[in-house]
């Protein structure tokens, strides 16, 4: 049997996130958006339930919470919301990730999310195509 990083934090069998398929930690890029449900707060973070296949739950650390959000954060514990998180860290030897709340939480000011280099460079290219063909 292996050794959990932490307790059990996946969503209860009756929420509608258990329901949903479960991701191979194998495809899960630093980087990547992924929805998770904030199931569980420890000390220096939180865990966050992105339908693991292993069951094991993505930690988000304090450093990765804007201070502003965590009344936010508290907010969707209780209600057991899906909520878009970035993965920063993926460590297939244990089988844990973590992931990042900053610019994900909606309803907060600055939180827009921040492109990735792919997602400015497709905007970029998006943008002179339209030059070229002539639009504003």
């Amino acid at each position: 049997m292996t050794q959990r990083r932490h307790p059990p934090a996946s969503v209860p069998p009756e929420h509608p996130a258990a329901k949903l398929p479960r991701r191979r930690l194998a495809v899960l890029r630093p980087g990547m958006v992924v929805d998770g449900v904030i199931t569980r707060m420890v000390r220096g973070g939180v865990l966050v339930d992105i339908q693991l296949e292993s069951g094991e739950p993505a930690f988000v650390p304090l450093s990765e919470i804007p201070a502003k959000a965590m009344p936010r954060v508290r907010q969707l514990l209780e209600q057991g919301a899906m909520q878009p998180v970035r993965i920063v860290q993926v460590d297939r030897s244990s089988g844990t990730a973590t992931a990042s709340l900053h610019a994900m939480l909606k309803g907060l000011p600055g939180a827009a999310r921040k492109l990735t280099a792919s997602e400015r460079a497709r905007k970029q290219q998006e943008e002179i195509l339209r030059r070229m063909r002539g639009g504003a």
